[in-house]
Order: structure tokens, then C-alpha cells, then sequence
């Protein structure tokens, strides 16, 4: 079954760096932000390269060019402990949207267009 959040995902899959992707998406019940409908997520690992590099400092710019522009979008790192990893290879990434006001497939279709239009317009001056 298709989510709204596979869009968003497909976007993120056009960077070559982008080695693994995970996505899900839950509906939101929380009496502390009741705006909020459904929120998605990505975790997703970056080839230990310079390319990955540009490719993180990329959707980085473009997490926050939509952040600036009104997005509820985060970007972060997280890894596990390193008891319960392997050292220099479990660093994730992970993007969550939080839309509101029921607006998830409109949140969701405008990240994507945007993550797709810069890779289009501006990925090719970025690349080694």
C-alpha cells in the first residue's frame, strides 16, 4: 500500500549517496498538538564518500530552505550506543514532517516537488 510519505521517499532514493532508506507514517492522537494529523519520517544512511558528504550538506540546505519557507520539517542525526552497534557504521539520518491541519498529502506532495526540483535545477553544480 501506498503513503503519502513513499513520495517523499522516492525523492530522497534520487541521491546515488543515499544508501539504505526506511519511512513510515503514523496518524497523531496528541492532546498537546491536536493541529497535527499524520506525520512521516525517513531514516536513511549516506555513503562515506565526498559525494555523501555533499549529498547530507545538500538535503540539509533543502530541509532547511522548506523550514525557512513554513515547513514543519526536521532533519537530525541519531545512532545507537556503541554497545549495540558497530562503530563508524550505524550514523543515520532522519527527516520527520509534521503537517497539520489536515493537510498530510499536501505537506507531503510539496516536500517531495521541492526535493525533486532542486536535485533537477541545482544537484548537477554539486556533484564531484
Amino acid at each position: 500500500m501506498s503513503t503519502n510519505i513513499d513520495m517523499v521517499k522516492n525523492s530522497i532514493k534520487q541521491f546515488k549517496a543515499v544508501l539504505e532508506i526506511s519511512f513510515d507514517h503514523e496518524t497523531l492522537e496528541d492532546v498537546e498538538a491536536p493541529e497535527f494529523v499524520e506525520m512521516g519520517w525517513l531514516e536513511f544512511k549516506i555513503d562515506k564518500s565526498e559525494l555523501g558528504w555533499r549529498t547530507l550538506e545538500f538535503i540539509s540546505w533543502v530541509c532547511e530552505d522548506m523550514k525557512n519557507a513554513g515547513e514543519r520539517i526536521k532533519l537530525f542525526p541519531s545512532s545507537p550506543p556503541p554497545y549495540l552497534n558497530t562503530p563508524g557504521d550505524s550514523l543515520i539520518f532522519n527527516i520527520e514532517i509534521y503537517p497539520k491541519d489536515n493537510d498530510s498529502q499536501e505537506r507531503f506532495e510539496n516536500i517531495a516537488n521541492h526535493f525533486t526540483y532542486c536535485y533537477e535545477k541545482y544537484w548537477s553544480e554539486c556533484t564531484v
